[in-house]
């Protein structure tokens, strides 16, 4: 997610620089995660990402975590742009999948409408319940495929800092749905690639799964250290039976240490 947001990041702040309104940091940071291959996969893998660091906050759009472009904004009711990243998979690192095509990075992007049940958004604490809808599209920079919608309907707690050294905690649960498509990119098993291992599958559109996430970020002075932790269930779903899933429950888990060296609040 990370990545995806600096890349918007860059190509926003031309744009925004000129607003009295706009606060803006940049930085460095190191990030590790670790993640299953795919959901339902009984493997993991794990990354150690440097990456710069650059978090945007303006009345039109944030971009930290994670993206925010409000389209629409009050005290109760934000309608805003969401985006979400998928990491890709090379098929032979995966029993499963092996001699199958691989998954490409998945970049999800999309409209979310955010209704504040307690609180608001610039307060010290909010209840939020979000209903982010949101297209996929996979790619490896070579080829690029719409592989259908996402829908994930959560509820959220924020409990934000109120000066520069303090701790952010975030909490949400919530459902996902997806269409046939998204969930045939990662589960069906086409006869050109079923064996007496791995039966054809075809599954439908509907029911992807539940998860709960915590969030915590500790920030002191230019030095802030983010952590988090998913956790996801998948029985129930639509793809349950799929030869390709293995794990009906599973943890990611991630860390980043971000320095700032610039800033302008």
């Amino acid at each position: 997610m990370r990545s995806l947001s600096l890349a918007l990041s860059l190509l926003l702040l031309p744009c925004l620089s000129y607003g009295s309104d706009l606060f803006w940091e940049a930085g460095a940071s190191l990030s590790l995660i670790n993640t299953p291959l795919y959901p339902g996969s009984n493997q993991n893998q794990q990354f150690l990402l440097p990456l710069p660091y650059l978090k945007i906050k303006h009345p039109l759009i944030e971009i930290d975590q994670g993206v925010r472009a409000f389209i629409f904004k009050n005290p109760k009711l934000n309608l805003n742009i969401s985006a979400d990243l998928g990491f890709p998979v090379n098929s032979d690192d995966s029993r499963l999948r092996n001699n199958m095509p691989d998954l490409k990075t998945v970049v999800q992007i999309g409209p979310s409408l955010e209704i504040s049940l307690s609180g608001h958004h610039n307060s010290q604490t909010e209840w939020r319940f979000d209903l982010p809808l949101r297209m996929a599209i996979a790619s490896d920079f070579k080829e690029t495929e719409n592989i259908g919608w996402i829908f994930e309907p959560r509820l959220s707690y924020h409990s934000r800092r109120s000066v520069q050294q303090n701790l952010n905690f975030v909490m949400e649960s919530g459902l996902r749905f997806a269409s046939r498509e998204y969930h045939a990119y990662y589960y069906d098993v086409a006869d050109a690639f079923a064996s007496s291992e791995r039966p054809a599958f075809r599954t439908s559109a509907g029911y992807n799964g539940f998860f709960s996430d915590v969030g915590l970020s500790w920030r002191w002075h230019k030095l802030t250290l983010f952590s988090f932790i998913r956790y996801q269930n998948l029985n129930r779903s639509q793809f349950i039976n799929s030869p390709l899933v293995e794990k009906h429950s599973y943890l990611l888990a991630g860390m980043s240490l971000i320095y700032v060296f610039a800033l302008n609040h």
